[in-house]
C-alpha cells in the first residue's frame, strides 16, 4: 500500500457524532500560524492537546459517505513519530506521524455500496459509513435556505427519510449580531473552530434544516445513480467570493489584494455591510483606535478575504468527492464594477479550488442569479455566463423564470435542485441510460442579413416551445453603446429573427433588466429557458483561440520519429512516422567538434551504442562509426546516425520537421546553413528548444521562422503550475517565439487557454494515450507530440468517423 505524507496544510474544525465528541486541535504549522491569531493561552493550550491526542480530519464520522472509484484518502494530526494504523473494512495501512505531527494513507479506491463500513484510526472507530457519490454544496444564504422553507417543502419532507443520503452540514456563526457575539462564539472566531459539523443521515429532522437545493439535487441523484450520496453543505449568509478564495492568491491578484491594506474596518475596498456587521459583532474585542489588520487580530470575522476558505474547504484538501455545486454571487452583484469584477473572481475562485484539490478538471456546477429587482444583477449573470463559456467542466443553471421581485431569498427551490441534477447527469456522469435529453439553449451564433438579426440556437430539441404573445426582452445596441428594444419573431424551430432598425448593430442583449422574469418566454422542448446574453453580433459567442474545428484530426507529431518501432532520431524512425500518418517529425540535434548536426538526443552515445562518445568532442566521421539501431532490435543492426540534412531529406512537401536544439546556441549559424541548403519550405521547418536563448537568437536571426519555447510543466507544494503562467508568457515576450511546447502530466485546460489569450500557440508533448490527447485537443492544444502517431490518429479516425449519436 502507498503511503502519502500529509503536509500540513490543514486547518481543522469541532466535530460531534454519535460515537465520540471532541475538539479537532490543528498541526504544527496551523499552530505557529495560530501564534498572530490568538492570545498566548490559547496557543499553548492548543499544542498541548496536539502533542497528546489523535485526531483524524474532521470530515471523518460516523454515517459518512465515501466517493467511489476515487482512492480514499484518510489523514489528521497526531504525536509526532506516532505510529498510525488505517483500516477499513478489511483494508489496513500504517504510517508514522511526521516531525510535524501529521500522517496520511491511502486506500484503495471501492465501488459503490450500500453495505456499511467501519473505519478505525488506532483506538476510534467510525461506523456505518457507505462508499458512493459525494458532492461540496458551497455558497451564501441562498444555498443555506433550508428545505422547510421553500415551496412544497412539506410535501418534500414527507420522503426525508433516506439513510443512504447522508448530510455534513458546516453550522458557522450567525452573521447579524448587533448586540456583539458572546464569549462563547468569540472563542470560535478562528478558522479551526468557526464550523461544528457532523454527519447525520437524511430524516425529517435533519433534512429540514439541510439546504433546499442541495439535498434536492442529492436525494434525486441518488434515487437516479442508485448508489449512496453524501454532501457537504459549507454556505454561509452574506459571504462574498472574496472570502472563499485563499488568502495567499487573493493577497497576489489586483482586484483582491487592496483588502489586505490598512485598517480592514475603514478600508473603502471592502464591502460596506461587511464592515457594519463586523463592527457589531466583534464590539466586544474591537480597540478603540486600533487598526483591524487582517491576520493580526486575536479574532477573525467570518467575512475576512479568505476566511472561509480556510475554515471551511482547506480541511477538505485531501478528500476525495465527484464536484461542487455553487450558489452564490448576490455579495458581489451590488454594483456594477463589482458585477464586473465577478468575470474575473469567479475563475479564479474555481482555478484556486482545483489547484487546491489537485484536480483540473473538478466539476463545477452553480446557479445563475434567478429574477430580482437590483440593476446590477444582469451584469453579474453575464460574468456568470462568460464563466461557463471559457471555463471548461463548468455548468451553469439558468434561473432568469423563477425568483422573486422583492425577496433576495425566493422560495422556488426544487426547480433549481432538478436543473443542477440534469447538468451533472448529462455533463459529469454521461451515462446513455441516465441521459438527460436536453441541456439549456444557447447561442450559436447572431447573422446579420439586410435590415435582420438572425439568433441561431442549439440545445432546442425539435423545437422552442410555442409563444404566448408578443416576443419580448431583445435589444439591439449600436457602436455607441445605444440600445433599442425591437421586435422578434420565432423564424425556425431554433432561430429567431430581430427587426434590426440600426444600420450598425453591435450586440444583441436579452432579458437585460432589473426583474425580466415576465418576459421569459423562450423555453426549448424540455422547457428549459433560455438564459440572458450579451452578444456581439460580429462574433460568435462560443469562438475562442482554441476552439476552431475540434472536431477534426489534430496535427500529430513522431516524437524522435516512431520511436515506439523504430530506434529514435534515425532514418528508419522518420520513414516509418510518415509510413503511420505522423503530419512532422520531431528530432533532436547536436553539433559536433567539426561543425556538423547530428540527429541524437544525448550529449553522448552512451545510451544508443556500444561506445560511449561525447557529441561535442567527437567528428562525424567517429560518430558514423557507431551502430545506433541494435540496442532497440537485431533488425535495426548496422543503423547510424543521422545529420540533419539527412533528416529534412526524408520531409514530404505536405509535412513538417520539428528540430529540437539540445545544445547551446552556439549552434545556430550552422542550423541556419542546414536549413538554407534543404529543399524545405520555411513554413515547414519548426525550431524549438528548453534554452530560451537558443530560441531568441533563431528569431532574432529569422522572426519569420517559426520557433517554440520548451518547458516543463509541474506542480508546486500548493499545487500552483511552475512555471506560472506569468513567467511562460514574461519567457515567450523576451523571446519572441510563437508559442509554448509543454508536457501533460500536470497540465490544465486554464493554463492554455491563458497562453492563447495572451496571442500564443500552445503543443503538448509526449502523449502516447489516446484517451488524453482527445482531451488535450478538446481542451485547445494546437498539435500532439507522440512515440505511436499510428495509434493517435486511428483513434481519431474512429472518433471522427462515427455517427454523431455513436460519438
Amino acid at each position: 500500500m502507498r503511503n502519502l505524507r500529509y503536509d500540513g496544510r490543514q486547518s481543522n474544525m469541532t466535530t460531534t457524532n454519535k460515537t465520540m465528541c471532541r475538539t479537532s486541535t490543528p498541526p504544527l504549522r496551523f499552530a505557529l500560524l495560530a501564534s498572530l491569531l490568538l492570545v498566548s493561552f490559547h496557543v499553548q493550550q492548543a499544542i498541548a492537546a496536539f502533542d497528546e491526542h489523535l485526531h483524524p480530519a474532521p470530515v471523518f464520522g460516523t454515517g459518512m459517505v465515501l466517493q467511489q472509484n476515487m482512492p480514499i484518502r484518510v489523514w489528521g494530526t497526531a504525536t509526532p513519530g506516532e505510529e498510525i494504523s488505517v483500516t477499513l473494512g478489511t483494508e489496513n495501512s500504517r504510517v508514522k506521524t511526521s516531525k510535524e505531527g501529521t500522517w496520511s494513507v491511502e486506500l484503495s479506491a471501492r465501488k459503490a455500496s450500500f453495505d456499511s463500513l467501519s473505519l478505525s484510526i488506532n483506538e476510534i472507530k467510525f461506523d456505518d459509513i457507505l462508499i458512493g457519490e459525494v458532492w461540496i454544496c458551497a455558497g451564501q444564504s441562498n444555498m443555506q435556505f433550508p428545505l422547510k422553507q421553500c415551496d412544497n417543502g412539506n410535501e418534500l419532507l414527507r420522503r426525508a427519510d433516506n439513510p443512504n443520503l447522508r448530510i455534513m452540514r458546516h453550522q458557522g456563526l450567525r452573521l447579524v449580531a448587533k448586540d456583539g457575539y458572546t464569549e462563547r462564539e468569540l472563542n470560535r472566531c478562528n478558522t479551526r473552530d468557526f464550523f461544528q459539523t457532523e454527519w447525520l443521515k437524511s430524516d425529517l429532522k435533519s433534512a429540514a434544516m439541510a439546504s433546499a437545493v442541495g439535498w434536492i439535487f442529492a436525494e434525486q441523484l441518488q434515487k437516479k445513480l442508485n448508489v449512496p450520496v453524501g454532501i457537504i453543505q459549507i454556505s454561509v449568509g452574506g459571504s462574498a467570493m472574496n472570502n472563499w478564495i485563499p488568502p495567499r492568491v487573493a493577497r497576489k491578484n489586483p482586484i483582491t489584494s487592496g483588502l489586505y491594506q490598512g485598517d480592514w474596518l475603514n478600508n473603502r475596498s471592502v464591502v460596506a455591510a461587511h464592515q457594519r456587521r463586523a463592527k457589531d459583532a466583534m464590539k466586544p474585542v474591537i480597540e478603540p483606535g486600533k487598526p483591524y489588520t487582517i491576520g493580526e487580530t486575536p479574532y477573525r470575522w467570518l467575512c475576512e478575504p479568505g476566511f472561509l476558505f480556510e475554515a471551511g474547504i482547506a480541511p477538505l484538501q485531501f478528500l476525495s468527492f465527484q464536484g461542487v455545486v455553487w450558489y452564490q454571487g448576490e455579495s458581489d452583484a451590488y454594483s456594477d464594477v463589482a458585477a464586473s469584477d465577478a468575470a474575473q473572481l469567479f475563475p479564479l475562485l474555481i482555478e484556486s479550488w482545483r489547484n487546491h484539490f489537485n484536480q483540473c478538471e473538478l466539476p463545477f456546477l452553480f446557479v445563475q442569479l434567478p429574477s430580482f429587482r437590483h440593476a446590477d444583477w444582469s451584469t453579474f449573470r453575464e460574468s456568470q455566463r462568460q464563466t461557463e463559456l471559457t471555463i471548461p467542466n463548468t455548468m451553469m443553471a439558468v434561473t432568469i423564470d423563477l425568483g422573486d421581485e422583492t425577496n433576495i431569498h425566493p422560495t422556488d427551490k426544487k426547480p433549481i435542485g432538478d436543473r443542477l441534477l440534469r447538468l451533472a447527469i448529462n455533463n459529469v456522469y454521461k451515462t446513455e441510460k441516465d441521459k438527460e435529453r436536453l441541456s439549456f439553449p444557447t447561442v450559436v451564433n447572431i447573422e446579420h442579413i439586410e435590415n435582420k438579426l438572425v439568433i441561431n440556437f442549439d440545445n432546442c430539441g425539435s423545437g422552442f416551445l410555442p409563444i404566448e404573445g408578443q416576443l419580448n426582452g431583445f435589444e439591439i445596441g449600436d457602436t455607441e453603446g445605444n440600445f433599442e428594444t425591437v421586435i422578434a419573431k420565432q423564424t425556425g424551430q431554433e432561430s429567431i429573427t430581430l427587426l434590426c432598425k440600426t444600420s450598425n448593430p453591435s450586440t444583441v442583449r436579452y432579458l437585460w433588466g432589473d426583474y425580466p422574469k415576465n418576459k421569459v418566454k423562450l423555453f426549448n422542448e424540455d422547457g428549459l429557458p433560455v438564459g440572458p446574453f450579451y452578444i456581439s453580433v460580429t462574433k460568435s459567442p462560443l469562438d475562442s483561440p482554441s476552439s476552431a474545428d475540434r472536431s477534426k484530426m489534430p496535427p500529430i507529431v513522431a516524437h524522435r520519429g516512431a520511436s515506439a518501432a523504430a530506434p529514435e532520431n534515425t532514418i528508419p524512425a522518420f520513414e516509418l512516422a510518415w509510413e503511420r500518418g505522423a503530419d512532422a517529425i520531431e528530432l533532436d540535434c547536436h553539433l559536433t567538434a567539426d561543425g556538423h548536426i547530428v540527429c541524437i538526443h544525448d550529449k553522448d552515445t552512451k545510451k544508443v551504442a556500444d561506445k560511449k562518445l561525447v557529441i561535442k568532442t567527437s567528428k562525424l566521421d567517429e560518430l558514423r562509426n557507431l551502430d545506433v539501431g541494435s540496442w532497440l532490435d537485431e533488425k535495426f543492426s548496422g543503423t547510424t546516425i543521422p545529420t540533419l540534412t539527412e533528416a529534412m531529406a526524408t520531409v514530404p512537401s505536405d509535412k513538417k520537421i520539428y528540430i529540437e536544439v539540445k545544445c547551446n546556441a552556439a549552434i545556430v549559424p550552422k542550423l541556419f546553413q542546414d536549413i538554407k541548403q534543404s529543399q524545405l519550405n520555411k513554413d515547414q521547418i519548426v525550431i524549438i528548444s528548453f534554452d530560451a536563448e537558443v530560441i531568441r537568437q533563431v528569431e532574432l536571426t529569422d522572426p519569420l521562422l517559426k520557433t517554440y519555447w520548451l518547458t516543463s510543466i509541474k506542480k508546486d507544494e500548493f499545487g500552483d503550475a511552475s512555471p506560472s503562467l506569468e513567467k511562460i508568457l514574461k519567457t515567450l515576450a523576451h523571446t519572441g517565439t510563437d508559442g509554448v511546447s509543454t508536457n501533460h502530466a500536470q497540465l490544465c485546460p486554464n493554463l492554455i487557454r491563458g497562453i492563447q489569450q495572451a496571442g500564443y500557440q500552445h503543443h503538448v508533448w509526449t502523449v502516447d494515450q489516446p484517451q488524453i490527447a482527445e482531451k488535450l485537443w478538446l481542451w485547445g492544444t494546437e498539435s500532439i507530440t507522440t512515440n505511436r502517431p499510428e495509434k493517435i490518429r486511428l483513434h481519431f479516425q474512429k472518433d471522427t468517423s462515427a455517427p454523431d449519436e455513436q460519438r
